[in-house]
């Protein structure tokens, strides 16, 4: 469903004259950043819409993300996170591996990017997971995902 919202705000935006076409990128957080993953897919031809890349804040790799990408990617993922395991980013291989480039905080935990008070918040019935912000990998991936979208857009 979330992949059929983002083909929607595509169709809306490349009708709007003050939008560049060609020139949409995605960004997303957490499950957002599993949408931005599907949303790069080839079987969901969103290039075609106007779609140009897209960024994934700590997003949950799954095996189902191996296969076709077919945008340029950046993921950025704390090796702590305890929700969206950087392991299993680490085991992505995608078909297109030129497209995929991630970057793996070594101190970050989930929501790295967020100036919260660090705090355990229940998931899974029975599990907790940290949530922290990273005074070190927060400015790192802004500096990022700036860089990869004038690049991407070309600014």
């Amino acid at each position: 469903m979330r992949v059929a919202d983002m083909a929607g705000a595509l169709d809306f935006l490349t009708k709007r004259p003050d939008v560049i076409k060609g020139g949409i990128g995605m960004i997303g957080h957490s499950h957002g950043a599993s949408t931005t993953m599907r949303s790069l897919q080839k079987a969901f031809d969103l290039k075609a819409r106007g779609l140009s890349g897209g960024v994934a804040y700590y997003p949950g790799c799954t095996p189902a993300f191996n296969a076709g990408i077919d945008l340029p990617l950046l993921i950025l993922i704390g090796e702590k996170d305890d929700w969206t395991p950087a392991e299993a980013c680490h085991r992505l291989q995608p078909d297109r591996p030129e497209l995929v480039d991630a970057v793996y905080y070594p101190k970050a935990y989930h929501s790295f990017d967020a100036k919260l008070a660090d705090r355990n918040v229940p998931g899974v019935p029975g599990k907790t997971h940290h949530l922290a912000y990273d005074p070190v990998a927060a400015p790192d991936a802004e500096a990022r995902t700036r860089a990869f979208f004038d690049k991407l857009l070309k600014r």
